[in-house]
């Protein structure tokens, strides 16, 4: 790399690694494909943490104005670290190329990988 932020750079990344690897998380990304959800079903209440810029030029401006401190700031890996609420069930099929080896398929009783779902435990990163 050339760049004059290159060190600032590599710690901003080596800093993601350690958090994704901390969160036990950096070995398999599985992201909702949101465009084969249900529609109806719970498809309209979703939270999204952005904000528009004009919002927040809105804000600063009122800071200023009222002489009252503002800053801001970012939760790294924010989806990696939120809890799913307890009621709610979410079930995968096994993701393409994933194998479960035979002597488990066995335990489970089961006789081959179509038959098996995964039970998220935490939330999933683009799921409504």
């Amino acid at each position: 790399m050339r760049s004059k932020l290159k060190d600032k750079w590599l710690a901003t990344m080596a800093e993601e690694l350690r958090a994704l690897e901390d969160n036990g998380v950096w070995r398999v990304r599985l992201v909702a494909c949101d465009n084969e959800q249900e529609f109806g079903v719970d498809y309209s209440v979703t939270f999204s943490a952005v904000i528009e810029m004009s919002s927040v030029k809105r804000i600063f401006v009122l800071a200023r104005k009222w002489r009252v401190p503002a800053t801001h700031g970012d939760v790294p890996n924010a989806f990696v670290k939120a809890e799913k609420e307890a009621e709610l069930d979410i079930f995968l099929r096994l993701p393409r190329g994933m194998v479960i080896p035979m002597d488990v398929r066995r335990r489970l009783g089961v006789t081959n990988n179509s038959e098996l779902m995964l039970e998220l435990m935490k939330t999933l990163y683009g799921l409504k």
